[in-house]
């Protein structure tokens, strides 16, 4: 059975370039460009993964983590915060969890973004 993996991020070639390093034969890759259209797959699939940037228009990023601590799924999906911005203490610490982890583009190998994203698909199995 495929694992599903949720890109919510709104830059269409960053979508294309993590879909050609993510690809394997056993993971869906869908990628949505806002919040609302994570939430609205979310309600009729549970994606395995979620990456997530936080820099989608406003606050998006944080309205799809609001959802999903509105409505919980019965088992926890793993999130990857992938985002340009500085992510301040603050933030840090309402993202702390054992099923999330934040990384800042540019600051994160290919190599090492592709392990972390195994990691978590291994934990979401």
């Amino acid at each position: 059975m495929s694992q599903q993996v949720l890109l919510v991020e709104d830059d269409a070639n960053l979508c294309y370039i993590l879909s050609l390093l993510l690809e394997r034969e056993d993971t869906e890759f869908v990628a949505v460009a806002s919040a609302r259209n994570a939430i609205r797959h979310c309600q009729t699939s549970r994606p395995d993964l979620i990456i997530l940037d936080l820099e989608l228009a406003g606050d998006e990023g944080f309205a799809l983590l609001d959802w999903l601590d509105k409505n919980p799924p019965a088992k926890p999906i793993p999130i990857l915060i992938y985002t340009a911005r500085d992510v301040e203490y603050r933030e840090r610490v309402r993202l702390q969890s054992q099923f999330t982890q934040v990384f800042t583009k540019g600051r994160i190998s290919p190599a090492e973004f592709q392990e972390r994203v195994h990691q978590l698909l291994a934990k979401a199995s």
